[in-house]
């Protein structure tokens, strides 16, 4: 009986120091042998040990502390890179060829930064802690993280995603999933959610209506047929171009400073609660009438290829970018803008341009008008 005790007792030893050899992150490279690989730990606690194989099978001790440390070594043999240890925090691992990347047995990881490699396989499930994920320019076509509900940052734009769920995701502040296939994103239970750009994606409809401390949304170059922002109050910047939005209603919004909603079908849009407005960008629709005399402070008006008639400019005396070229104005009063630097009114029907005594050192053109010699704008106002 003694014996059979003592041979448990020992084989439960044998097994404990069997999982203790287990790597907590394991990393496949596509560089060749001998070159040089590079990656950044941290721990939770100073100063903690860890032992790393570069692929030979012999171990290399390194001392890491709560702040990032570089590591660095030469791929040798299997080109499967193993660490040992505990309590490890922060990996990163960017730029480095993975085409492999392991961490399910690293459970105090808080920080993965594996960007801009060869994934196309990413297990974070194991993760609980982690709260910053940047997973972007891989080639994932899946990514889960329905269990790690800690997660705060997510970047995972440019990969091969066809879907994305963040539901489980409730402190999520910053989801970054850009050029991806994605045709659906469900944001009602992430209530955090600051900035968002899902642009360049395949998305249908999106529903922000819960989203209320939401200050940066881009969700350009989608499938979206309208998009209702009575909710967002607190939107500083929106850009939703490139979609098929016929309506836009930002009356709502009066913290927005930047807002670009070119190439939709817009006919109308009333910007004038908009005050603090630094950035208009609306070319490519369908407006006659385009009212920014409430914007004194906007800086950048790009309305290009529209069909205006009209467009009064006086009260824009911050204005520094103008273009509104392929529109059909008659008349542009420019003498208030003193520090317009760019200017292009080309493909109007102008018969005389006013302009302010400025240079134009970033570009003036007005070709394509009914302009004469004598209603051009003198040379000295040409850079």
């Amino acid at each position: 009986m003694k014996q059979t005790l003592l041979l448990l007792l020992a084989l439960i030893c044998l097994n404990a120091k069997a999982l203790a050899n287990e790597p907590v992150i394991t990393m496949t490279t596509a560089k060749k042998v001998g070159e040089t690989i590079w990656f950044s730990l941290a721990t939770k606690s100073d100063p903690t040990e860890v032992q790393i194989d570069f692929g030979d099978g012999q171990l290399v001790s390194k001392t890491i502390s709560t702040c990032c440390n570089d590591i660095d070594g030469t791929i040798l043999g299997s080109r499967i890179v193993k660490i040992y240890g505990s309590a490890i925090s922060v990996l990163n691992c960017r730029r480095q060829n993975l085409t492999a990347l392991d961490v399910t047995k690293s459970a105090d990881l808080t920080t993965l930064i594996c960007y801009s490699n060869q994934l196309t396989l990413l297990d974070v499930s194991h993760n609980g802690s982690l709260a910053y994920l940047d997973c972007k320019v891989n080639q994932l076509t899946l990514l889960d993280v329905t269990k790690n509900t800690a997660l705060e940052t997510l970047i995972c734009h440019t990969n091969q995603l066809a879907s994305l769920d963040v539901s489980h995701n409730a402190v999520l502040q910053e989801l970054n999933c850009y050029s991806n296939r994605i045709t659906s994103l469900g944001l009602t239970h992430v209530k955090a959610l600051s900035s968002l750009d899902c642009s360049y994606n395949k998305i249908t409809s999106l529903d922000v209506s819960q989203n209320a401390v939401l200050q940066e949304l881009n969700c350009c170059s989608n499938r979206i047929p309208s998009l209702d922002l009575t909710h967002v109050k607190a939107l500083s910047s929106l850009d939703c171009s490139n979609n098929n939005i016929t309506s836009l209603d930002v009356s709502h919004q009066s913290a927005l400073k930047a807002l670009n909603y070119s190439s939709n079908q817009l006919t109308t849009l009333n910007i004038s609660y908009n005050t603090g407005l630094k950035t208009l960008v609306c070319n490519n629709n369908q407006l006659t009438t385009l009212d920014v005399l409430h914007n004194s402070v906007l800086e950048e008006l790009e309305c290009s290829t529209n069909q205006l008639t009209t467009l009064d400019v006086t009260h824009n005396t911050a204005l520094f970018r103008l273009l509104c070229h392929y529109n059909q104005l008659t008349t542009l009063d420019l003498r208030h803008n003193v520090a317009l630097a760019a200017l292009d009114c080309s493909h109007n029907k102008l018969t005389s341009l006013n302009v302010a005594p400025n240079r134009f050192y970033e570009g003036l053109d007005c070709s394509f008008n009914h302009l004469t010699f004598g209603t051009l704008p003198p040379m000295t106002h040409v850079c």
